[in-house]
């Protein structure tokens, strides 16, 4: 049996070293940078290993009694012998505690990798839930033509109705405080309308946002607020990813005020993306109520993504 892989949680430290994979292994995934890597420890406690030239995510709060979860190996070494030998060291890894491999959300040509690889040692099936939603920067910043006609209304709805009341800023230290009061206040009134198989997820994914917010400037993040009169009731934040992609990491508005989201959908992308392509705007997880959303904002293009258990 082999060694074990050596994790560690994920700190600032790891940052140039994750990234020296990240941006070789390309792909667009969020789930494939240092930021979503940092920021997603309360939703599915990553932890870190290097070793030969190839970086491992242990996903400790995706594991089960039967699998112990990871990403799909990143690797600065192009031979496929050399990825065998990683998803080997994973096997292994996994096999030490007596558990199945599990690979998350894995891209299709990382899936076809594992078929030409391990053909019959591997299960392989589609997760519409993990599917992230990629949007032209262009038509989420102008929403042009008939394609975007109602979301261009409610746009232009929302700035008729708060005529003379709405500032909308760039994040700046001197906020973080007040935008973190107010994910707090918005964690409460959301538990209480939730569906209760989201409410776990939803109160992790807002470790996230705070662990983001707590360490902005030092992550190199960029977003906007939204006032009224003086009172935030909307931001949203991300970080540059690689090849002309940017990552939407948080959208969070006050449910009260109508149209906030499709105002902070389109000033974040005018303000923070500009030079980028395409938008990430990550995954829907299954909730319903988000996959309706997002999708009525016309991706170019879903990331399909895959899970792949080992038989």
């Amino acid at each position: 049996m082999g060694l074990k892989l050596n994790f560690q949680p994920v700190t600032l430290s790891h940052r140039s070293m994750m990234e020296s994979y990240f941006s070789v292994r390309g792909g667009h995934s969020c789930q494939y940078t240092f930021v979503s890597a940092f920021g997603t420890q309360g939703l599915f406690g990553d932890m870190v290993c290097e070793r030969d030239n190839f970086l491992y995510i242990l996903r400790t709060k995706r594991c089960t009694s039967n699998h112990r979860v990871y990403l799909f190996p990143s690797g600065n070494v192009p031979d496929k012998s050399a990825l065998r030998d990683a998803i080997i060291a994973v096997l292994d890894d996994a096999h030490s505690y007596n558990l199945s491999v599990q690979f998350d959300t894995v891209s299709s040509d990382d899936a076809q990798l594992i078929r030409e690889l391990f053909p019959d040692k591997f299960s392989i099936e589609p997760s519409r839930d993990y599917a992230e939603y990629i949007h032209r920067r262009s038509d989420l910043a102008e929403y042009p033509g008939r394609r975007f006609e109602s979301r261009r209304y409610d746009y232009n709805l929302f700035f008729r109705k708060n005529a003379g009341h709405v500032s909308i800023l760039p994040i700046t230290e001197e906020h973080i405080p007040d935008m973190i009061d107010f994910l707090d206040r918005w964690l409460k009134v959301r538990l209480h309308s939730e569906l209760p198989e989201f409410r776990t997820e939803l109160e992790a994914e807002c470790v996230g946002a705070r662990i983001w917010l707590e360490n902005f400037a030092a992550l190199g993040l960029s977003g906007i607020i939204v006032f009224i009169d003086g009172k935030i009731c909307g931001y949203a934040f991300g970080a540059p990813m690689y090849d002309g992609y940017y990552d939407e990491l948080v959208e969070k508005g006050d449910s009260n005020i109508e149209d906030i989201y499709c105002v902070l959908v389109r000033e974040f992308a005018k303000r923070c993306c500009d030079g980028y392509e395409y938008i990430n705007r990550e995954e829907d997880c299954g909730h319903p109520g988000m996959r309706k959303a997002k999708l009525s904002y016309r991706p170019a293009f879903m990331l399909e993504k895959f899970i792949i258990r080992e038989k």
